[in-house]
């Protein structure tokens, strides 16, 4: 299975860093994706034409809280019975993105910084079978990224944010995982509400990825995925329900569950 940083509907890859080219890329494939011909009626909303301008406002500021947690079973006559892995994750997340980026040729306007700060991250994740562990992590790690996205002809917006937290491993040498573990959360194409303080919470879809590059877009139903840790693993175990991945169950198209998201960002002036 892919990585987290091989994601198959962000914005861009994060690991990368984030370049103007890649923000009129990404905002090129975002816009004819949102604008092409929808299978229903009404696809851009009768109240775009009044969608507030966003001519004078300088930046977005404010708090993103992605949260998981799961478990996942799968039987193994190696292992001589089932074993578990847990997952449970989740962050307040202080975000500001000073930088924009729009242009003439795109009907999307990108808002982009990083995580400045979090008032409270937890990365756990446990495994029990013969060999046993646990990665534990409180503090946010070198890597984060934040992202708005915004239509002002569907009157639409996504919030996306990354970050990476460095956990401790205990248990059984055997057992030992990469200890970095990284998430990246995106929430539902959203309304823009006259005032421009966007905030609500919502329930995501969990992929194996969340998204692969500057050609791609965000799912408009948000998505949530993370990286590190036995993510493989688990990913076999929650799809196929065994410690051998099939074809047939491990697609990284179907959902291993949900996930949720808040977010409540205001503009500067």
């Amino acid at each position: 299975m892919k990585s987290l940083l091989g994601m198959r509907s962000s914005l861009i890859r994060p690991r990368l860093g984030l370049t103007v080219a890649a923000c009129a890329v990404a905002a090129g494939a975002w816009t004819s994706a949102a604008t092409a011909p929808a299978p229903v009626p009404d696809a851009v909303p009768e109240h775009a034409s009044s969608c507030p301008s966003l001519a004078s406002v300088k930046s977005f500021q404010g708090l993103v809280g992605p949260s998981y947690s799961d478990v996942a079973a799968a039987s193994s006559q190696a292992y001589g019975g089932q074993i578990t892995i847990s997952v449970e994750q989740g962050a307040a997340l202080q975000v500001d993105l000073p930088a924009r980026h729009s242009g003439p040729a795109f009907d999307v306007t990108i808002f982009f910084g990083k995580v400045t700060s979090a008032q409270a991250v937890n990365s756990r994740q446990s495994i029990d079978r013969p060999l046993k562990g646990s990665i534990a992590g409180t503090e946010l790690g070198t890597f984060q990224s934040a992202f708005l996205l915004i239509s002002p002809s569907l009157c639409k917006y996504q919030v996306m944010a990354s970050y990476s937290t460095e956990t401790q491993f205990t248990g059984d040498a055997g057992a030992r995982p990469g200890t970095t573990v990284t998430v990246t959360a995106v929430s539902p194409r959203e309304d823009i509400p006259p005032t421009l303080v966007l905030a609500n919470s919502a329930e995501i879809p969990v992929y194996e990825n969340c998204g692969s590059g500057p050609t791609d877009i965000p799912r408009p139903t948000g998505c949530y995925s993370f990286g590190g840790g036995w993510k493989t693993d688990f990913e076999t175990y929650k799809l196929c329900h065994s410690t051998i991945p099939d074809a047939s169950c491990a697609s990284s198209e179907r959902s291993m569950g949900t996930a949720r998201i808040s977010w409540s960002l205001h503009p500067t002036y």
